[in-house]
């Protein structure tokens, strides 16, 4: 018998060996079906899939992972590479000895798998170990890797994201097909900065087929966005490419952003040469001996050489300089309008383009006209306005904002865009194009003249450039430009002046009979007057001025060789000269004329710019005169006779000459003597003169001769501008007189911005202002709305006197709220601002809040009108939140108790406000609204709309809303989407007046801008959003439903019946969404149908182009047939039975019909076959379109 310790312990290993063998057999039979264990399996797999992942590591991130001075050895890299290597070597040496075998084979397998376990664990130990520490190493790489995250997204900025490449499709009439070529790509990198790169290939030869060809109808922008991928029309091309036809021409845009008003007015005032002079400049100096002053021919370099050779660097600038008045403008404007400049250009050209923009500084001029900014403008405008293929390369970002619809209405250049424009044209100029530079005086430019002369010498680098430039001798251009080309005027101009002298004054008739009496004295007077003119034309023209009027005054020839002798050869000496010579009487008269001349001029050419577009006119200096300052409040509104105003006029000038001794001159550049001459300006005779004024103890000579008196300038030019207003013809709205009265309220709010005295401002508001206001009136009337000015002055003025009360308004606001009323022009709002000293930012927005706010008020629709038309004008941030306080916040911040936001502000923007106005207006109890059942209200409603959504407002924005029992306890907030604001009231507009017979154009047009406005900005808005669906307001709709109203009969009825429109059949309308696919049709739910507004429009469209192309008599059989066919495509199925005539469509309606008679059907059989087989498939066409549309009513019928 057994010890009990020794059976216990032969038990236990007999257990154990059971539990050993039952382990075996199972991993036996694992193997024995798999060809390995699931055990060993598992670590083969995962340890395959370390070593590649180690590998990737090793490959890519080798260098971060072994810090330097470590060994091979101590690299965690290196170990795991190692042990997963072992590890795999063990399994597959396993695996390879254990493929599916018998029975006894796989229990082999599994003794020698139980054999290897402990080496087996023990490099799994070491690599978890080693795996810990590869992975401490990882988050140490990713660590740094993100710290130089902004190196390598800086890499990336230029990768290019968008491209928008400009193609020209020209229709070939020979073989009749397409080509399409690139003329031109917009790419846009990630940074946000574009550029623009182009072929030099031109279209077709002629530079007018050029612009035909390349014009807005037949341009298309193709669209390539990495952000975007595909697009919805492929139109061939590669999928991430989208075509748009291009609606607007963005060159024209571009071109009148360029331009400014008054552009060309300095030119325009140039005096032109007079006859036979400047014409030495085309002779060599030599021909000229002893031309100069001084006995000797002057030198000077050949221009006309410089002008038709290629010069080095040095070389390319001219310079001409001159004194002051030696008539430096008059030859550059000579020059520019030479043919022989032109010719001498084209030989330096050769066989490329030639260019030759000019631009004038004006010191007495606009900002504009006196700046770099305008220096830019201008002499883009001229070269863009020849190479209209060059405007998408200098304009990259404003050319694919517009093709792309983010820019709407007028484009504003900034000083910025001019520099890169014009800095992408000298460093990418063309090889095909040769540019002369024809700049006059520069010593008139207000910035900093050093660096203009250094932009001006950094375009010599270029050899397609050269640049002609004059100037007074002053230190900044002498030191720059005097060792280049150049020519001294005053040194050249002796035979001119001599030219001028015997012209004016040696065959003036008074002259001549002077001469029979005193033989010689004309030869005298001549050789005395040019030898003190030194040069200055200036000098010799007023000189010859006063020898005239000697003559006149029939002065001896000893009196008139004396005046002479006495006038000094300096420009100002010989102004304080005239000026002494004034007689006793006229003294005072001529100071006062110079006074108001000059304060005009000390006020208009102040630094913003707008001011000297708005001269003094000599009509208002007429009545300038008038010493009774309240006058201009007794006289009516009564314009003056053309008569009239030319003798005023005419009278006015007579004293100018006799009081100011020439110092002040009329500029009349209007060549019709006949006009009344209300836009006649008048100035200082010169530059210099103006100067000459400036000096203190000249002012205060002059000013010492009223100081005894009643005069005031300031008191002087407000009355005479009230006077000049309600003196100035009226006459409709479309008239060029509305410039005329706005220049009146431009020119009344400057004086207003420089009285610094109490007095004048006193008078202002309580007389001046209320006076011009009601001048306006009659100006700006309106005779479709008021019978009368009188009528719609009262209507204005008790408005205006509401407004004031509620929103306690004072000055500028309450004038700018009056004027709103009559849709002003837009400096008007500018000057009213400079006036006031106020930020135009800030305040256009408060004025638009105080616009809105009486806007829901106004109950009278021609007011509101008006009111909306200005809103535009005001150019305001409708997105911006305006805060308001005290009685204007209660209209404004709290006008809505169901409006909210969820941060708790009630600080509303522009476009909020008319949100929430929108919402109210479909609430249960606004159904008998004036919005919605009269024409204009609706339409002042539909433009205030349409004029913030162009002003850019933010139009995916949501409203927040709550029902009424929210106040009683429960909260039912509605989050609302603009568009389902705004389509009920349009669909209320639409259900109001569709079957009214009145003209529904203008409401239709407004419908359908705001409405795909906000669809298409909306659409772009969350494209940009990335992910679908997040962050994307809600669209629920609003409790008025915003699907089009179904009418019966009326307009609606009426055009729908003629045009058989075509209902979707049956098996194309979507089915109800199942619970798997609701998700999928969100977006389609989320977008409100169109308005019925689009079909109204659409067709509208089509009948004027179809009765447009049938009032067209063509001759051409061929293209009339074209046109037809081109028609007939571009219409809608549904409504092409409207091209057809009137028989014709009886036609098409008695083929439709079911019951007919075999009779009938041959008859009518017979009248199709009697027609061209191109109007019989037309016909058949409609037919078919007509039966569809009697199925699909029947079939909703039942």
């Amino acid at each position: 018998m057994m010890d009990p310790f020794t059976a216990l312990g032969l038990a236990a290993n007999i257990a154990q060996f059971i539990d050993f063998g039952i382990s075996i057999f199972r991993e036996a039979k694992e193997i024995k079906d798999a060809g390995h264990t699931v055990s060993s399996g598992h670590l083969a797999s995962l340890a395959a899939d370390f070593g590649s992942i180690n590998a990737t590591l090793k490959r890519d991130l080798a260098p971060n992972l072994a810090p330097e001075g470590c060994s091979e050895d101590e690299n965690a890299s290196e170990k795991c590479s190692q042990i997963s290597s072992d590890l795999s070597a063990s399994l597959d040496d396993i695996a390879s000895k254990s493929s599916k075998r018998n029975i006894w084979e796989s229990v082999l397998a599994a003794i020698r798998t139980r054999w290897s376990k402990d080496k087996i664990e023990q490099l799994v130990r070491k690599l978890t170990d080693y795996r810990g520490q590869l992975t401490l190493r990882l988050l140490l790489v990713i660590n740094n890797q993100y710290k130089h995250k902004e190196d390598s997204h800086a890499s990336l900025k230029n990768e290019i994201i968008e491209a928008v490449s400009l193609n020209s499709q020209l229709l070939s009439s020979e073989i009749n097909q397409r080509s399409s070529e690139v003329i031109t790509a917009i790419l846009t990198t990630r940074d946000g900065t574009s550029r623009a790169i182009g072929t030099r290939k031109k279209l077709v030869d002629s530079k007018k087929e050029t612009r035909a060809a390349v014009g807005p109808s037949n341009l298309k922008s193709i669209k390539f966005s990495k952000e975007h991928g595909t697009s919805d029309e492929t139109d061939g091309f590669s999928p991430g490419f989208t075509t748009k036809d291009i609606s607007s021409s963005y060159e024209e845009r571009i071109l009148n952003a360029l331009h400014f008003r008054g552009i060309n007015e300095r030119y325009s005032s140039i005096s032109e040469a007079h006859k036979q002079t400047f014409e030495w400049i085309w002779a060599d100096f030599s021909d000229l001996p002893g031309g100069g002053y001084h006995g000797q021919a002057p030198r000077w370099d050949h221009l006309g050489q410089w002008l038709c050779s290629s010069q080095e660097k040095p070389q390319r600038c001219y310079w001409i300089s001159g004194k002051a008045g030696s008539g430096k403008s008059s030859l550059m404007k000579y020059l520019q309008g030479d043919s022989r400049t032109v010719a001498h250009l084209k030989d330096w050209a050769g066989g490329a383009d030639l260019l030759a923009p000019s631009f004038y500084f004006w010191y007495a001029g606009t900002e504009l006209q006196r700046s770099h900014a305008g220096l830019l403008r201008s002499i883009l405008l001229e070269i863009l306005s020849e190479r209209h293929d060059l405007i998408p390369a200098l304009f990259p970002d404003t050319c694919r904002s517009i093709i792309s619809g983010e820019l709407f209405g007028r484009i504003e250049v900034s000083y910025s865009e001019l520099k890169s424009a014009f800095s992408r044209l000298i460093d990418n100029m063309p090889s095909d194009l040769k540019i002369c530079f024809l700049l006059d005086g520069l010593d008139e430019y207000t910035g900093d003249l050093n660096e203009l002369c250094d932009l001006l010498l950094g375009l010599c680098n270029c050899d397609s450039i050269k640049i002609l430039v004059s100037s007074r001798p002053v230190p900044v251009c002498v030191s720059r430009f005097d060792l280049h080309p150049k020519l001294r005027l005053q040194d050249l101009t002796r035979t001119d002046i001599l030219q001028y002298v015997l012209d004016n004054l040696g065959s003036h008739p008074l002259c001549e009979r002077m001469e029979q009496g005193a033989p010689g004295i004309t030869k005298q007077l001549v050789k005395t007057v040019t030898s003190r003119a030194q040069g200055v034309f200036l000098w010799i023209v007023v000189v010859v001025k006063n020898l005239i009027r000697g003559l006149q005054n029939y002065d001896t020839p000893t009196e008139l060789l004396k005046e002479v002798d006495r006038l000094p050869s300096d420009l100002e000496e010989l102004y304080e000269h005239m000026l002494g010579s004034m007689s006793q009487s006229n003294q005072v008269q001529g100071s006062k004329l110079l006074q108001i001349v000059l304060r005009n001029v000390q006020i208009l050419l102040g630094s913003d710019g707008v001011r000297a577009e708005y001269p003094l006119t000599l009509l208002q200096l007429s009545y300038a005169e008038e010493e009774d300052y309240e006058s201009c409040l007794k006289s009516p509104v009564a314009a003056l006779s053309p008569a009239q105003c030319r003798w005023r006029c005419e009278a006015t000038e007579g004293r100018l000459r006799s009081r100011c001794c020439g110092l002040i001159e009329v500029q009349d550049f209007d060549l019709d003597h006949n006009a009344p001459r209300t836009r006649t300006s008048v100035g200082f005779l010169h530059r210099t003169v103006v100067e000459f004024f400036q000096d203190d103890f000249i002012w205060k000579r002059v000013a010492a001769l009223t100081s005894g008196s009643d005069f005031d300038p300031d008191l002087a030019l407000l009355s005479s501008t009230v006077s000049e207003l309600k003196a100035i013809p009226v006459e409709p709205r479309s008239s060029p007189s509305i410039s005329l009265a706005t220049d009146c309220v431009v020119r009344m709010m400057f004086y207003y911005g420089h009285l610094h005295r109490q007095h004048p401002r006193r008078l202002f508001h309580e007389l001046y202002l209320p006076e011009l206001r009601r001048a306006l009136v009659y100006h700006w009337h309106d005779s479709r709305f008021f019978v009368s000015p009188q009528q719609e002055l009262s209507a204005i003025e008790q408005s205006t006197s509401r407004a004031k009360k509620t929103l306690q308004l004072s000055f500028p606001h309450d004038i700018i709220l009056s004027l709103n009323m009559q849709t002003p022009s837009e400096v008007i709002y500018d000057s009213i601002y400079a006036a006031a000293d106020l930020d135009p930012k800030q305040t256009r927005n408060d004025d638009g809040a105080y616009l809105l706010i009486h806007f829901v008020e106004e109950r009278q629709p021609p007011l509101r009108l008006s009111m909306a038309k200005s809103m535009k004008h005001l150019r305001v941030n409708p997105s911006k939140r305006i805060a308001m306080s005290g009685a204007v916040g209660k209209l404004w911040n709290y006008r809505w108790p169901s409006a909210f936001r969820e941060d708790g502000s009630r600080d509303w923007s522009l476009w909020e406000f008319m949100l929430h106005y929108c919402f109210s207006l479909m609430d249960d109890s606004f159904t008998n609204n004036l919005e919605f059942t009269n024409k204009e209200m609706s339409t002042s409603l539909l433009l205030v709309l349409d004029a913030l959504r162009e002003l850019h407002a933010n139009v995916i924005i949501h409203i927040m809303t709550t029902s009424r029992s929210r106040l009683k306890g429960k909260r039912e907030d509605r989050q609302i989407s603009a568009l389902s604001v705004i389509l009920p009231v349009l669909n209320k507009i639409w259900s109001t007046f569709a079957d009214s017979k009145a003209p529904l154009d203008e409401i239709a047009g407004l419908s359908c801008s705001i409405e795909h406005g906000l669809r298409e900005k909306g659409a772009k808005e969350l494209d940009s959003l990335g992910e679908p669906g997040k962050g994307i307001p809600s669209m629920e709709a609003s409790k008025t439903s915003s699907h089009p109203t179904k009418l019966r009969g009326g307009r609606f009825h009426a055009f729908m019946e003629s045009l058989g429109s075509v209902r979707e059949p049956e098996a194309s309308k979507p089915k109800p969404a199942t619970k798997g696919s609701q998700a999928k049709s969100k977006s389609a739910e989320e977008s409100p149908r169109p308005s019925p507004w689009f079909e109204y429009q659409s067709h509208a469209q089509e009948r004027q182009l179809q009765d447009r192309w049938q009032n067209e008599s063509n001759s051409n059989p061929e293209q009339t047939a074209a046109r037809r066919e081109k028609q007939w495509h571009l219409t809608h199925r549904s409504r092409r039975i409207g091209l057809l005539s009137s028989e014709e469509q009886t036609l098409a309606c008695e083929l439709a019909k079911e019951r007919q008679t075999a009779k009938e059907k041959r008859a009518l059989l017979h009248q199709l076959l009697s027609l061209p087989p191109d109007r019989q498939k037309e016909i058949l066409e409609c037919m078919e379109t007509i039966k569809l549309t009697q199925s699909a009513n029947e079939s909703e019928e039942v």
